[in-house]
């Protein structure tokens, strides 16, 4: 008896064995049935939303009622209604402006599924898709869901970076988690230096978007021998094509420039500082002059930073920054020696154009 009874549960436990085995090769075929699946709604949410993405990865983000709790969602709505309201209009640095002028979690709720796209190009997105395309094996859309195919506008989609910004500040549900999304640098190098800039990108954020743009920051290496000067660091706030299309209208400042707009300020290097010394050094010498806005001229032969200024009066002045906070020689645009140089500030004889505001 105690025989047959050893052999039952020998039996029993071959059978669990076999069990088990067959259900990892059935889950295994299904992984690889999934991504090839996911990869179709890649390639479909990318033709709809216009992103310029070769895919090389993909996954499912968020499926509503899938693995988040209603709570979850309902504070997600919360602070994305707060968000519009608070950034309603088209404005940079805004990540809910950018979807329409809606809120964030109303922007989620409406939408039953997210994909992640990893692109060949170097920049991944989260792309939201409506309803799940009926897809052919070359990835492409089939005639039967031609007509229902996900309908993407292009300010209807995030880049990896600034989902991930927007995720840390509690604004967004979602961010980037596959492995070839998880630095993003590339890409945005090869338009720093497609932009001129020389810069080799230490780290770089998203800052959020507007309808045609998205806005990024960007934090350079420094040498060793900047460094040991004291120089201080440099970094830039890119303006790119919402698709990141290079051929589009792409655009770059100095974060000293963007200091006086509360949306772009930098956070990855710290100007304010500097442009509070070189605000007091300007108004000490010209207390009529209240300074509206200042960026990074270049370098004298010597290293030492030059800056210009603009005041709402009008005026501007070019001032050199000696070492840490300390600005010396004070030079007014519309001397000869300063007339070519100045850009911000409209005064007889110049031959710059002055940017637009």
């Amino acid at each position: 008896m105690a025989r047959s009874q050893r052999l039952r549960n020998l039996y029993a436990l071959v059978l669990s064995a076999l069990s088990g085995l067959a259900c990892m090769a059935a889950a295994s075929a299904m992984a690889a049935d999934s991504h090839e699946e996911l990869m179709g709604w890649a390639h479909a949410a990318i033709k709809a939303s216009g992103v310029v993405c070769t895919p090389t990865d993909a996954r499912r983000a968020w499926m509503i009622g899938e693995g988040r709790s209603a709570g979850r969602l309902a504070s997600h709505r919360e602070s994305g209604a707060r968000g519009s309201r608070k950034d309603g209009g088209a404005g940079p640095g805004g990540f809910a402006s950018g979807l329409g002028g809606q809120g964030l979690g109303s922007f989620v709720a409406d939408r039953p599924m997210f994909v992640e796209v990893a692109c060949a190009e170097g920049l991944g997105y989260l792309i939201p898709m409506e309803q799940r395309p009926q897809v052919s094996a070359n990835h492409d859309v089939t005639d039967r869901a031609a007509s229902t195919a996900p309908k993407a506008s292009p300010t209807q989609f995030m880049n990896c970076l600034e989902a991930g910004e927007a995720s840390s500040k509690g604004v967004f549900p979602l961010h980037c988690e596959l492995k070839a999304n998880a630095d993003q640098r590339a890409a945005l190098q090869s338009l720093a230096t497609h932009l001129g800039v020389e810069c080799t990108i230490e780290a770089a954020r998203g800052m959020g978007h507007n309808e045609a743009l998205s806005f990024f920051e960007i934090a350079c290496v420094r040498s060793a021998a900047a460094q040991k000067a004291g120089v201080a660091p440099i970094g830039y706030v890119i303006a790119a094509d919402r698709a990141f299309r290079a051929d589009h209208a792409n655009a770059v400042m100095t974060c000293f420039e963007t200091q006086g707009h509360s949306k772009l300020q930098c956070q990855l290097t710290h100007v304010d500082q500097i442009v509070a010394a070189l605000h007091r050094f300007v108004t000490k010498n010209d207390a009529a002059c209240a300074v509206r806005g200042q960026r990074l001229l270049g370098l004298t032969r010597e290293g030492d930073q030059v800056f210009e200024t603009a005041c709402v009066n009008g005026k501007g002045y070019l001032a050199v920054r000696r070492d840490k906070d300390v600005f010396t020689d004070l030079i007014a645009c519309d001397a000869p020696a300063a007339a070519r140089a100045c850009r911000l500030t409209r005064f007889e004889g110049a031959t710059g154009d002055r940017p637009s505001s």
